[in-house]
C-alpha cells in the first residue's frame, strides 16, 4: 500500500492534468477511447491472470515449477492479446460510427497499443504477487503511474494539449514500463529457449499447462488447465459487464455527460487501487491455503485488514467527491454524487474480497459463470431502464448492484461449502 500510495497521487495528478488540459468534449472522447481499449484489455485476459496467480502462489517455493508456470502465462497472454488487438483494430471504425464519433476511430486503434502493453504488464505484477513480495509489485504499479504522468507534465509545460497527444503519451509510457517490468523478472519466466524449442516441435505445448494438480488444497480438484477453461467464460462475461456503462452511454448520452462521468470515475480511482491492492494480497494468500484448518485463521486476519480499509474507504467516499467542483471546475458539479456511488461500489467490493477468494478453494470456478451471467443481466437491465431517466447516475447504481450480487453469491457459496464439509466430517 505504501508504494502504491505514490501511484495514487500520480494518477490523481494525471486525471487533473487531462481534465484541465482538454475540453469537456475531448474528455468525453478520451473516456470513449479509454473504454474501448479497456474492453480489449479485459476481454483478452480470459482468466489468465487469475489462473496464473492462483497456481503460481501454490508453487512459489518451487523455482522450476514457478518459472515454468509463469512462462506458460506469458505465452497465453501474448497469444490472446495478438488475437484481440487484431479484432479490435478491424472493429474500431464500426464502433466509432455507432457512437457517432467516426473521427475517433484512428485514435481508438492507436490506443490498442496501450492496452496491449498494460495487459502484458500484469505478468510481472502477478509474478511478484505469487511470491508474496508485495513491495516489488506495488513499486512496479507506482512506477507505471509515474511513467503515465511524465508525458502529461510535458504537455502541460509545453501547452501542446490535444486528444491525439494524450493518446500517444499513453502508448509511449505503457511500452516503457512494460520493458522495465520484464527486466525485473527472471528471464526464464518469459523467455526460455528450451521451452520455445519444445513448443516448436510440439505446438500444443504452447498452450498446455506445465503441470496438473499436484499442489492443490484438500478442498479443490481443478488442474490449472481446467481452472482456466472454467474461468474463461466468466472472464468474458466480466469483460462485457465492465464496459457496459461506457458503451451504452456512448449511444444514449452526449459526450458532455460522458465527460462528467469520466471525471467521477477518476475521483474513485484511489479506492479502485486500494481494492486491487487488497485483492492482490488476499488472492495469493488464499490460493496458498492447502488445508481446511487454515481457513478460519485466514478469514480472521483478512477481515481485520478489510474492515480497516473499508473505514478509510467510507470516509473517502463521503468527503473527497464533494471537492470535484473545486478541483476540476463547476462544470463537473453533476459528478459529485455519481462519484460517491462509484466509491461505494469499491467499499462493498473490499468487504467481499476474502469470501470471493476463499470460495475458489472450494471449486467456485465451476459456478462463477452463472454468477457472472446474473451480474451482466443486472447491469445491462439497470442501465437500459434508468439511463434515459437518471443519466449518469444509472451506471453508478448498476455497478453497486453488480458488486452486491457477486458478494452475496461468493459468501453464500463459502457458507454452504463449509457447512457441507462439517457435515461430511461428522458423518465420517
Amino acid at each position: 500500500m505504501v508504494p502504491k500510495a505514490f501511484g495514487l497521487i500520480a494518477n490523481v495528478a494525471s486525471s487533473l492534468l487531462i481534465v484541465r488540459g482538454l475540453s469537456v468534449d475531448d474528455v468525453g472522447g478520451y473516456t470513449l477511447i479509454f473504454g474501448y481499449y479497456m474492453l480489449m484489455l479485459v476481454l483478452s485476459d480470459l482468466g489468465i491472470n487469475q489462473t496464473v496467480l492462483r497456481y503460481a502462489a501454490k508453487v512459489a517455493s518451487h523455482e522450476e515449477e514457478h518459472s515454468a508456470l509463469m512462462n506458460w502465462g506469458v505465452r497465453l497472454k501474448f497469444l490472446s492479446l495478438c488475437s484481440f488487438v487484431l479484432l479490435f483494430l478491424l472493429l474500431a471504425p464500426v464502433v466509432a460510427e455507432v457512437w457517432g464519433s467516426a473521427s475517433l476511430a484512428p485514435l481508438m486503434q492507436l490506443a490498442l497499443l496501450t492496452g496491449f502493453a498494460s495487459s502484458m504488464l500484469a505478468m510481472p505484477i502477478v509474478y511478484f504477487q505469487s511470491k508474496q513480495t508485495f513491495k516489488q509489485a506495488g513499486l512496479l504499479i507506482a512506477m507505471q503511474s509515474l511513467f503515465n504522468l511524465l508525458p502529461l507534465l510535458y504537455l502541460q509545460v509545453s501547452g501542446k494539449w490535444s486528444l491525439v497527444a494524450v493518446v500517444i503519451s499513453g502508448v509511449v509510457s505503457s511500452v516503457l514500463i512494460l520493458i522495465v517490468g520484464l527486466m525485473m523478472m527472471p528471464k526464464k519466466t518469459y523467455w526460455n529457449i528450451d521451452i520455445f524449442k519444445a513448443c516448436i516441435a510440439e505446438p500444443k505445448r504452447f498452450v498446455l499447462a506445465p503441470f496438473k494438480r499436484e499442489f492443490n488444497s484438500d478442498a479443490e480438484t481443478l488442474s490449472p488447465m481446467r481452472y482456466l477453461l472454467l474461468t474463461m467464460p466468466a472472464g468474458l462475461l466480466f469483460a462485457l459487464a465492465s464496459r457496459v456503462d461506457v458503451w451504452l452511454m456512448g449511444y444514449f448520452l452526449p459526450k458532455f455527460e460522458i465527460g462528467i462521468y469520466g471525471v467521477a470515475q477518476r475521483v474513485a480511482l484511489p479506492l479502485f487501487a486500494m481494492s486491487e491492492s487488497l485483492d492482490g494480497a488476499i488472492s495469493s494468500t488464499a490460493s496458498a491455503i492447502k488445508a481446511r484448518g487454515e481457513m478460519s485463521q485466514f478469514l480472521k486476519s483478512s477481515l481485520k485488514t478489510t474492515f480497516g480499509l473499508m473505514s478509510v474507504g467510507i470516509l473517502y467516499a463521503l468527503l473527497v467527491p464533494q471537492a470535484i467542483p473545486a478541483i476540476f471546475g463547476d462544470v463537473y458539479q453533476a459528478g459529485v454524487w455519481v462519484s460517491t456511488l462509484l466509491c461505494a461500489r469499491f467499499v462493498v467490493g473490499m468487504f467481499g474480497s476474502p469470501f470471493t477468494w476463499l470460495a475458489y478453494n472450494f471449486d467456485y470456478a465451476k459456478a462463477q459463470w452463472a454468477v457472472r451471467v446474473a451480474q451482466l443481466l443486472a447491469i445491462v437491465a439497470l442501465n437500459l431502464t434508468l439511463l434515459s431517466h437518471w443519466g449518469i447516475f444509472a451506471p453508478a447504481v448498476a455497478w453497486l448492484a453488480f458488486e452486491t450480487i457477486g458478494i452475496a453469491a461468493a459468501s453464500g457459496f463459502v457458507a454452504a461449502s463449509l457447512k457441507h464439509s462439517q457435515t461430511s466430517l461428522k458423518s465420517k
